[in-house]
């Protein structure tokens, strides 16, 4: 159970960190190219920049809301790699 869920939320965390890292990104660089360029009037890009800086504050909880917070972790750990020990020392 413990072994499920740290390899659940590290799967997540990865799929945010990543989705975070490169497509919210290049969107707010994007629009910041455009109007920069003049390519995109003012309203326009502060209207976008909000939605994508929101989008990437709820992604950055959604990461804090991965993290496992344990008191107990090495006697956790322990419990852990209890568990699956047997399965490597199997004789076959």
């Amino acid at each position: 159970m413990f072994f499920t869920i740290i390899i659940d939320s590290f799967r997540k965390y990865q799929i945010l960190e990543d989705f975070s890292s490169t497509e919210v990104n290049k969107k707010i660089e994007t629009i910041g190219e455009k109007h920069y360029l003049n390519e995109m009037p003012l309203a326009s890009f502060e209207k976008y920049n909000s939605k994508y800086q929101e989008e990437k504050y709820k992604i950055a909880k959604d990461l804090e809301e991965c993290s496992l917070n344990i008191s107990n972790l090495d006697e956790s750990l322990q419990d852990a790699t209890g568990c699956i020990k047997p399965f490597f020392n199997e004789k076959k």
